[in-house]
């Protein structure tokens, strides 16, 4: 149930055209039932099945992903605002992740969600 109040409260709060980065990205449930586009999903069929100029890239991406398990630090943050990313959708194995300061956020059991379209457009 958490996954689909998470995909409820991206879809109302999220535009369809804004970028959402996520920590999980060999998933594709994120954009099937919200229609956002993603910083990188579903990366094992991109990577094996897209062409092979974008593999350095994927891979660029994935690390940027993977890493956002560790939380939203300020380099985190930094990457992802110049990466011109709008929302990030964390999940992680704790109830709670820690609050990011200046960045909106929501919490749905293990998974949370940050809006940094106000952040990204104050800091960077």
């Amino acid at each position: 149930a958490a996954g689909f109040n998470a995909v409820d409260w991206l879809i109302r709060n999220a535009q369809v055209e804004d970028i959402v980065a996520t920590n999980r990205p060999d998933t594709s449930f994120i954009p099937a039932f919200t229609g956002n586009q993603m910083y990188l999903a579903g990366e094992r069929y991109q990577y094996g099945l897209g062409a092979a100029g974008q593999r350095a890239e994927i891979e660029r991406r994935s690390l940027i992903s993977r890493s956002l398990t560790a939380g939203l630090g300020q380099v985190a943050l930094k990457t992802l605002c110049q990466e011109e990313i709008d929302f990030v959708w964390i999940e992680s194995q704790a109830d709670s992740f820690p609050p990011t300061g200046a960045v909106t956020s929501e919490s749905f059991g293990n998974i949370n969600l940050y809006d940094l379209r106000q952040y990204c457009a104050i800091n960077y």
